[in-house]
């Protein structure tokens, strides 16, 4: 099933996929577009997609994408945020201007991290293609409020919407991490 699930990999659609998401202006508060946009594009390709508003803010949704199992398995989530850094005072040239240079994407937001989360939604069409069998359930989410410490991912923890295992997208240059930065703020 593993060579099944790779040859339904389509690096155009993938490609296209990251430039359609680099396109929205998705900063923190305004990734409704975008998540609406992900969440249409998984649908027409056949999984089944859900947008949850965060409790406290109506209007601004995750999605929440699965294939279900068949039972008895170990459930694995895909996980990124669709809101982006802001644009810095240095950026080289026009940051909205998508473009593809000696094999690497260029453009605002990709890095951090709509590359990711393209890749996350492509593999899950990808095992949805591919007719996989699972035994556990296959979770795609994009969330929204990373840069305002994970409001939309605490939510969905919130929800009991989760899984055994998660991988968060974020792209790393191919070094994969079994830990995770976090912050506590005091005031005394």
């Amino acid at each position: 099933i593993e060579s099944q699930i790779e040859g339904s990999i389509d690096r155009d659609e993938v490609v296209q996929l990251m430039k359609d998401l680099q396109a929205f202006r998705s900063f923190s508060g305004e990734e409704a577009n975008a998540m609406r946009f992900l969440a249409g594009w998984m649908e027409e390709r056949g999984v089944e997609t859900e947008l949850i508003d965060v409790a406290d803010e109506p209007g601004r949704p995750d999605l929440v994408a699965r294939i279900r199992g068949s039972g008895g398995g170990t459930s694995l989530m895909l996980n990124g945020h669709l809101d982006i850094d802001p644009v810095a005072l240095n950026y080289p040239g026009d940051p909205w201007a998508c473009y593809e240079e000696n094999g690497a994407i260029f453009g605002h937001g990709l890095v951090n991290m709509k590359s990711g989360v393209a890749s996350l939604a492509a593999a899950t069409v990808a095992v949805s293609r591919a007719g996989a069998t699972l035994r556990g359930d296959l979770l795609a989410t994009g969330v929204v409020g990373e840069l305002q410490g994970g409001v939309g991912a605490y939510d969905l923890v919130q929800r009991s919407i989760g899984a055994d295992y998660t991988i968060v997208c974020e792209p790393s240059g191919m070094d994969v991490r079994t830990i995770h930065s976090g912050a506590i703020q005091m005031l005394i």
